[in-house]
């Protein structure tokens, strides 16, 4: 007898009850769950997802739609949730806000309070690209650094890496501030990687190659002098932030002083906190280039990390969620004829929440970010994938075929 003769009848007249429909369910689930046409669906899904990917590439409509599915990610989810109104402050990072100061004596002057109240290190998040029209401001901003370049307490000043050689994976030109020829002073670029130049801020580079030298971040050289040690060469490049659920304190900079307690013994960051150009989007929202130094620091200093699970992992997961969903799509509406619709719905939901759990699970209790955007994708196109291929079987039965009459989806007619 052929395959279709050994079907589990499907008729309402064998399976009125909820136990016989349960019944027939396992049977129908028995019987049809081992089958290629499954895979066929997964891989019809697959295309039509691939499809949508170069209408969106090549059709500016789907721009912003492309640009939110690459750049999801399951911690966006988490840090938005963990988030409190009462945060606690964290103790070992301070940041100096000097928004308000143009003029760079009074720079240096704040730069001068803030290593008087000897803290483990300092971070200048400012960039003095060229001189400025008053020579005297300059001039005393370059003696305080040179002085400062003696004492006890260690600073590296920021910098920009510019020019990037795509082809050589380094960067041609490093921009630091004017007075960087004049001492020897420890500079770090401050660079903030986003995906594709526009999406959230969720990693922090470590170093990168620029003419021909290896250059480290000022998040990892911050990390580095407050841990009192010199930064290691190689490695990983790209770092994930961990976005915790705290604030740090922050101190104006006339407040240096009077909060000078507070500094000591403390990882020190002097920039702005309120400057438009400086802001960027991440998983918290809009934070300012220093707050997420502040948290890049924090990552290295804890030494914790967030790994990533690794692509053919994820398209393999893809996989076997689809083709589940496959399987069930085609059990559920032939066991229970009338609601099957919406059982099948429903599953697919639960079956989406389970997988944003499990990335909660992953991201919390184990520091792995599991991506959601394949996963999610597959539940969404498999039952469109279903029906196509419904389709193309009822298309090819007119023309017959032992093929097509052994296929799960062949309706015998009457």
């Amino acid at each position: 007898p052929n395959k279709l003769e050994r079907r589990p009848d499907e008729s309402p007249a064998r399976s009125n009850g909820l136990k016989d429909r349960f019944s027939l369910f396992w049977k129908i689930l028995k019987y049809s769950f081992f089958s290629i046409e499954h895979i066929a669906v997964c891989l019809l899904a697959a295309g039509i997802a691939a499809l949508l990917a170069v209408i969106a590439i090549n059709w500016d409509l789907f721009n912003p739609v492309k640009i939110a599915f690459d750049d999801f990610n399951v911690t966006d989810i988490y840090y938005t949730i963990q988030k409190s109104e009462n945060q606690e402050i964290n103790g070992d990072i301070v940041l100096v806000d000097i928004t308000k100061l143009r003029d760079r004596a009074k720079i240096a002057e704040t730069i001068t309070d803030v290593v008087a109240t000897s803290p483990k290190a300092v971070a200048v998040d400012i960039i003095f690209e060229s001189q400025s029209e008053y020579v005297a401001a300059d001039a005393e901003l370059v003696s305080t650094v040179e002085e400062l370049s003696h004492k006890d307490v260690p600073i590296v000043y920021a910098s920009k890496e510019l020019d990037y050689d795509q082809t050589k994976d380094s960067f041609n030109y490093m921009l630091k501030s004017f007075f960087s020829d004049d001492t020897d002073l420890k500079w770090g670029f401050s660079n903030l990687p986003a995906k594709n130049g526009r999406g959230l801020i969720r990693s922090i580079s470590i170093s990168e190659q620029s003419a021909g030298i290896q250059e480290h971040s000022l998040a990892y050289q911050a990390a580095s002098l407050y841990l009192g040690h010199e930064p290691e060469t190689g490695g990983e490049k790209l770092k994930p932030i961990i976005y915790e659920d705290f604030s740090f304190l922050r101190v104006p900079y006339d407040s240096v002083k009077i909060c000078k307690d507070l500094l000591k013994d403390k990882l020190v960051f002097i920039g702005t906190l309120k400057e438009e150009a400086d802001m960027h989007m991440t998983p918290i929202g809009r934070q300012a280039g220093m707050t997420i130094q502040a948290y890049a620091a924090y990552t290295l200093i804890e030494h914790r990390s967030i790994q990533t699970i690794p692509l053919w992992q994820q398209i393999l997961f893809t996989f076997m969620l689809c083709y589940l969903c496959a399987a069930f799509g085609y059990v559920i509406p032939r066991a229970f004829k009338y609601a099957g619709a919406s059982i099948v719905q429903i599953f697919y939901l639960l079956l989406a929440i389970v997988i944003v759990y499990f990335g909660f699970i992953c991201f919390i209790k184990f520091n792995v970010s599991f991506p959601l955007a394949y996963p999610l994708v597959g539940i969404a196109l498999v039952e469109t994938a279903r029906n196509i291929y419904k389709i193309c079987v009822t298309l090819l039965s007119r023309r017959g075929g032992m093929f097509v009459r052994k296929s799960l989806y062949y309706e015998k007619k009457d």
